[in-house]
């Protein structure tokens, strides 16, 4: 058994974000029928690298699990077929132009008076109400509009984009948990509800703890590039053959990689006692270079252990090939390998952690297109 096994979901999602938490639904045990427009060719992600042997191995990955059925939205008909889909299904998400599906006639007030139990989940760029709520945004633009670009990157140097699509899959996160949380308490209200996510109120919940050191402080958008803005020493370090990255957040972790890395004697030094005043030392002061000189003879992992062993929170800075064969995950069973006869051997991490009884299912394939709108909508309309 797994966790969702009886919810059923509707799924008109498109690209990354939507589609990744409901990836998370499937993963989980929820039916997800993914309805895709063929008058559009279906969900673009089908088109995007890496593709292998005509077959996208980004869409594989983000829709595991799921059904397809196809559908033409230029077609009258087709509005019936989706009001009785909406009749029979608990969860309802999609991520189309914001009033796409109210134009086709399928609002959340048509919806809610087919089915009250329903739960729809609205993403978009902006929400569905204020002055942008038309604008569009991207992965990359959301970073920028929400301030989170703004904090990243080198002090002297222009803000830098995340390396991956972290801001992506936040929102799936975010969307994966409102509709478990909305899915719960539909179980005490027997109500469904619709929920409101925009990408950009993601952008702004990340930066949790800056907006409070601005609020608190005026401290507004500072660039520290792989350091921490208020907690010191806190970044990567260049050392032997590559880098490691620290963390020692304690005065009792501070106090330990002074003895370790050997400069006890400035451990209760005036300039040192406090985190304030060590950030005035790393930044403007010699501590970052005590620290660099002091691992420059260690590899990452060798820095690491030497940290780790006292306590410290260390990390070597691995490259993907690295933590893809990282003792530790395999143990873990982190990452899953499969089979596919298109896209041949490949492996997908299991990222919702391992649950006792109802155990998360990555294995599953992707549908390919409209593979399953017979049998969906024989069973279900």
């Amino acid at each position: 058994m797994r966790a969702l096994e009886g919810m059923t979901v509707l799924d008109f999602s498109v690209g990354h974000d939507a589609s990744a938490a409901t990836m998370y639904l499937a993963d989980n045990g929820a039916e997800v029928i993914k309805i895709e427009d063929i008058s559009t060719g279906g969900d673009i992600a089908r088109t995007l690298e890496p593709i292998k042997n005509g077959k996208s191995a980004y869409f594989e990955l983000l829709n595991r699990g799921k059904r397809s059925v196809t559908l033409d939205f230029t077609e009258s008909k087709s509005l019936e077929v989706l009001k009785k889909l909406v009749a029979k299904v608990d969860i309802v998400v999609e991520n189309l132009p914001v009033d796409q599906l109210k134009d086709m006639g399928l609002s959340y007030k048509v919806m809610n008076k087919i089915n009250p139990e329903v739960i729809y989940l609205k993403l978009s760029p902006f929400g569905t109400t204020g002055p942008m709520r038309e604008y569009p945004l991207t992965e990359y633009t959301t970073f920028s509009f929400g301030g989170y670009l703004q904090t990243t990157g080198m002090p002297d140097d222009m803000p830098s984009m995340a390396g991956y699509p972290i801001m992506g899959y936040s929102i799936a996160h975010l969307v994966f948990a409102a509709i478990n949380s909305a899915y719960i308490a539909r179980m005490t209200t027997g109500r469904g509800q619709m929920i409101d996510i925009a990408m950009a109120d993601c952008a702004v919940g990340l930066l949790e703890d800056r907006y409070a050191s601005y609020q608190h402080e005026n401290l507004d958008s500072i660039r520290v590039g792989n350091a921490h803005p208020t907690i010191t020493p806190y970044d990567t370090i260049k050392c032997k053959g590559g880098y490691v990255s620290l963390s020692p957040s304690t005065q009792k972790m501070w106090e330990a990689l002074c003895e370790v890395l050997g400069f006890p004697e400035i451990m209760h030094v005036k300039e040192y006692q406090d985190i304030r005043l060590r950030q005035e030392q790393y930044f403007r002061g010699d501590l970052k270079t005590r620290i660099e000189n002091a691992l420059a003879d260690y590899t990452g992992p060798e820095a690491t252990k030497l940290l780790n062993d006292v306590g410290i929170p260390a990390a070597p800075v691995f490259t993907l090939e690295e933590a893809y064969h990282c003792e530790q995950f395999k143990v873990k069973e982190i990452v899953v390998h499969k089979h596919d006869e298109v896209l041949g051997n490949y492996a997908v991490p299991s990222v919702l952690g391992i649950m006792s009884e109802t155990p998360v299912d990555v294995t599953k394939p992707a549908p390919a297109l409209g593979a399953d709108t017979e049998s969906v909508l024989s069973t279900l309309v």
